[in-house]
C-alpha cells in the first residue's frame, strides 16, 4: 500500500512486510497529504468484487495507516512543520527541521568553490533525536546525492555525501551550501537553471559525438569531469538511459 503513493524514497525499504520508521518519520510527512488522499479514496469504494476476508485485509491496512497519520499528525511532530513551512515560505530554515526541506528525490544545487551544480537527494541521514529539545547535541545532517558522471568510457550515476553541521537560530535557505533549486530559481528568475541546462546539453552532446569546438569547462572545475574533452569515441549514451 504505501508502495503505491512512495515512489521514490531510497532511504526506507518499501518492500518488505514491515516497513521501520524513525523519529521524525519524514517520509511520513512528506507524502502526508497524499497518504491522506489514499486513505480517503480507499474508505469511498465499495469493491463489491472482493471476498470478505480480503475487505477484512484491507480494512486493517486501511485502520493502521489511518493510526499513523493520527500519530504524526501530534502537536509535537505536526506544530514544527508547520511553523517550518511558514519559515521557508520566507526563504528561511533551522538547523531541527532541515530534513522537511531535503525531500529525497528532489533537485538542490550545491555549492563548492563558489560554483553552483545540480544534484538530486538519494536519502538523508537524520539524527533521531532531532525533535527533542532536551537533546543538546545533534548529530550532523548526512545527505548522499547522486548526479550523472563520465568516467571516460561510460556515463553512469555517481554519489556523494554531503554533511551539514548544526547551526543556532534561523539562517536563509540560500546561505547552506545545500539547498533546494527553487530558492534560487525564483531568485534569479531561472537563469542559474538555464545556465546548467546548456552546459549539460553540450556535455550530452558532445558524448553523443556531436562534432563541435568547445573551449572551457562542460560542468565543474574537477580534472574528471573536464576531462571529457579529451574524449571524441561516439559511446551508447541513450541505451544506458533507457535502461536508468
Amino acid at each position: 500500500m504505501m508502495k503505491s503513493v512512495v515512489t521514490y524514497y531510497p532511504g526506507v525499504n518499501l518492500n518488505g512486510n514491515t516497513v521501520r520508521l524513525a523519529e521524525p518519520f519524514a517520509l511520513i510527512t512528506h507524502h502526508y497529504s497524499q497518504l491522506e488522499t489514499f486513505l480517503a479514496k480507499a474508505e469511498d469504494s465499495t469493491a463489491l468484487q472482493e471476498g470478505k476476508a480480503q475487505k477484512r485485509e484491507k480494512n486493517m491496512v486501511h485502520r493502521q495507516l489511518e493510526s499513523l497519520l493520527e500519530f504524526v499528525k501530534q502537536p509535537k511532530y505536526h506544530s514544527p512543520v508547520e511553523e517550518e513551512i511558514a519559515r521557508n515560505a520566507k526563504g528561511l530554515c533551522t538547523f531541527r527541521m532541515l530534513w522537511y526541506l531535503f525531500r529525497p528525490g528532489s533537485t538542490v544545487y550545491l555549492s563548492r568553490d563558489g560554483r553552483l551544480s545540480a544534484k538530486v537527494i538519494s536519502h538523508v541521514n537524520v539524527d533521531e533525536r532531532i525533535l527533542r529539545p532536551e537533546a543538546k547535541w545533534i548529530s550532523p545532517y548526512e545527505i548522499t546525492l547522486w548526479y550523472l558522471d563520465f568516467d571516460g568510457r561510460h556515463v553512469g550515476r555517481s554519489e556523494e555525501t554531503v554533511s551539514i553541521p548544526a547551526f543556532e537560530g534561523e539562517r536563509l535557505v540560500t546561505s547552506l551550501r545545500l539547498f533546494p533549486v527553487e530558492y534560487r530559481d525564483n531568485a534569479d528568475g531561472g537563469e542559474t537553471k538555464r545556465e546548467l541546462e546548456e552546459l549539460g546539453r553540450r556535455w550530452f552532446d558532445y558524448l553523443l559525438g556531436a562534432q563541435a569546438h568547445y573551449n572551457g569547462e562542460l560542468i565543474g572545475p574537477l580534472s574528471r569531469q573536464v576531462s571529457v574533452l579529451q574524449h571524441r569515441q561516439r559511446l551508447g549514451v541513450p541505451t544506458f538511459f533507457a535502461s536508468t
